[in-house]
């Protein structure tokens, strides 16, 4: 596809008035197999996650193990905190008298009365060891459309947050399938705990 739009764009600079057609065709189906790879990414790195909130974050899967790194890796647990923290201080002292662009993708009524829970997640983020199912489980919280920081249930917004401090804090657990340490003998749709979508 990138390659009949490269030519159709040199043909249509050549004066090939054919070529403006051509050109809007192949731009929309080049967007089109991007949408649908990014979702097809997407939906892979969902099962992943899905494998390491199931406790299987040492499963010696190199997609697991490399999800594993992304999430435990520096600048992302930074960045979960920076957003718990910022969700925790907009909803504590909400801004009055400025018209919102864009309305925020969580309940600040709600998200107020755990203002302090939400800091001190940030905080455990920021500090020393914390196992990749509790990062995953953060990524969830904060970025996933059914969670309860969009919602309007307090006492589960509460429950939530303190199995995620939970997660966070507990020592990770080992896979105790067939899989020899180092290598995977079969495939990730085959590994405990693996869930096809």
């Amino acid at each position: 596809m990138a390659a009949v739009l490269a030519g159709s764009v040199i043909a249509r600079a050549q004066g090939g008035r054919w070529a403006s057609g051509l050109i809007c065709s192949a731009s929309g189906m080049l967007v089109a197999l991007s949408l649908l790879l990014a979702v097809r990414v997407q939906a892979r790195r969902d099962r992943v996650i899905d494998v390491i909130l199931e406790g299987s974050e040492e499963l010696p899967v190199a997609v697991v193990q490399r999800e594993r790194r992304r999430l435990l890796s520096d600048r992302n647990r930074a960045g979960l905190a920076r957003s718990l923290e910022e969700m925790a201080r907009e909803a504590a002292a909400p801004r009055t008298g400025r018209v919102r662009l864009v309305p925020p993708l969580f309940e600040p009524p709600i998200v107020a009365h755990v203002a302090d829970e939400l800091r001190d997640l940030g905080a455990v983020l920021r500090g020393g060891r914390v196992t990749a199912r509790g990062v995953a489980s953060v990524e969830r919280l904060v970025k996933h459309a059914t969670s309860p920081l969009n919602g309007h249930d307090l006492a589960a917004l509460r429950e939530e947050l303190r199995r995620v401090r939970r997660l966070l804090k507990e020592r990770a657990q080992r896979h105790r399938g067939k899989a020899r340490r180092g290598r995977c003998s079969h495939t990730l749709s085959r590994c405990p705990g693996w869930r096809q979508s």
